[in-house]
């Protein structure tokens, strides 16, 4: 439609410019001639060629053209016109022409209309046959002076004459070439946009079907863009949401399994002593009410955790930036540990060369370390040696947490900040560090609200140090 429409305005313009208003643009172009041949002559009125200059402007541009004095006398002519009104007229003509130039400013225009062909009338009934007629209108005769000096001080009169005839036969013969122009382009455009529009149209229709099938849980559905570079995109687009979709799904349906277990296994060792301690008064021990406090605990930190992470998710979650040590920070975090290390055999090193402030949300980040030393000691090796880093640079320090377990395959690496995801560790672990498998995705959320930058590199087999850099204050 929009090709169409634009054909349209096209012809539109062709019909105005060529029909409607030919006339108009005719009459300027002419009298531009003439006043522009008017001020060539005059410039060059002292000119030992000015004779052969005012011949060449009569031929070329069909003209008639006097140079006269104030009485009127004519000085030199050239004259190509059958008709010339000048050189038809009395001194008194162009005398007046003189004196209307003069007192005109300088430049005197008339225009003077009459009937083409007034002479030639007759009956068209008086012929046999397709008798073709002649142009017929208003044929304007133009004369145009201007006055040139000499000199010596004399004043002249540069007077011209032309004739704008009626131009009734080129405007038939424009009229019947635009009228197959805009049949033929009328027709054309139709063919092209129906082949454009069939390009553009088909893909997006399939692609609407391929949409349809994604919306009823199809993530297999392949959607193909066409030959056209915005529909190729588009597809691609539509490809790629489609495998995030089928991700998100499989994750929910991941999600779903691991909060049941976490949520599962609990309860059950809960309710299972409890009922023993009931059944069976002697079974009423402190170790056994330990079991119940630590998988309840374990419960309060899964919840929390999920609360946590829905909250940085949300636009509730915002910061509360204050300046604080991150070293003292991260040495009171290792310092909460010496229970594990003491009671376990773990070894949580720090390295740094001198204290750093930061400025950004201290329980954040406290909670991001946490996680991070957790995660370490889940997946160290036999060593049970977890490495913690202080790098300070120029503008920013960075944190590094190193443990020297299996190590995180490389295809695997972008979905360990996923919720739930958990990678497979051969090594058997204590229940009471195996964490709710959603502390890196709350790791993520909160250094990403800090406009930290954040990552992990992991060698299989090696070990694997996960990073993340703050501004320093």
């Amino acid at each position: 439609m929009y090709l169409l429409m634009f054909l349209f305005v096209m012809l539109i313009l062709l019909w105005l410019f060529q029909i409607v208003f030919l006339d108009d643009f005719y009459r300027n172009i002419k009298i531009s001639q003439v006043k522009l041949a008017a001020e060539a002559v005059s410039e060059n009125i002292e000119s030992d060629n000015i004779k052969r200059l005012i011949r060449r402007f009569a031929t070329e541009n069909q003209m008639c053209i006097s140079i006269v004095d104030e009485y009127g006398r004519t000085y030199l002519y050239a004259d190509v016109l059958a008709d010339c009104v000048i050189h038809k007229s009395t001194n008194t003509l162009t005398s007046r022409l003189y004196s209307e130039a003069l007192s005109g400013g300088g430049t005197y225009l008339q225009e003077i209309e009459r009937h083409a062909f007034r002479d030639m009338k007759y009956d068209e009934n008086d012929f046999f046959g397709n008798v073709p007629k002649n142009d017929k209108g208003m044929s304007t005769i133009v004369i145009y002076s201007k006055i040139a000096s000499s000199a010596d001080g004399e004043n002249y009169a540069v007077i011209i004459n032309t004739n704008i005839s009626p131009i009734t036969s080129t405007v038939n013969t424009l009229r019947t070439q635009l009228l197959w122009i805009t049949f033929i382009m009328a027709l054309v455009g139709l063919v092209f946009s129906w082949f454009i529009s069939s390009g553009i149209s088909k893909p997006i229709s399939e692609m609407t079907d391929s949409a349809r099938d994604l919306a009823k849980g199809n993530y297999e559905t392949n959607f193909k863009g066409g030959s056209y570079l915005e529909t190729k995109l588009l597809a691609e687009s539509l490809n790629y949401a489609a495998g995030e979709l089928k991700k998100v799904d499989t994750l929910k349906s991941e999600l779903i399994a691991n909060v049941s277990h976490d949520l599962r296994t609990p309860l059950t060792m809960i309710k299972g002593y409890s009922e023993m301690m009931m059944d069976i008064p002697e079974e009423l021990s402190v170790e056994n009410l330990q079991v119940i406090i630590d998988e309840t605990t374990h419960l309060s930190n899964l919840v929390s955790d999920i609360l946590d992470l829905s909250k940085l998710q949300s636009t509730d979650g915002e910061m509360s930036f204050s300046r604080f040590s991150l070293t003292r920070t991260v040495n009171d975090i290792i310092g909460r540990y010496s229970a594990l290390t003491e009671k376990d055999g773990y070894i949580i090193g720090f390295e740094y060369e001198k204290e750093v402030f930061v400025n950004a949300d201290e329980v954040k980040i406290t909670q991001v370390i946490y996680n991070l030393i957790n995660n370490a000691i889940n997946y160290s090796g036999d060593d049970k040696t977890v490495l913690i880093r202080q790098t300070e640079k120029e503008k920013t320090v960075l944190i590094e947490v190193t443990d020297h377990g299996e190590g995180i395959p490389e295809d695997r690496l972008a979905d360990i900040w996923d919720r739930y995801y958990k990678i497979q560790n051969k090594n058997s672990h204590r229940r009471s560090i195996v964490g709710t498998g959603l502390g890196l995705s709350i790791v993520k959320s909160i250094l990403e609200k800090h406009s930290a930058s954040y990552g992990v590199r992991s060698i299989p087999s090696q070990g694997s140090t996960f990073y993340f850099e703050l501004n320093k204050e």
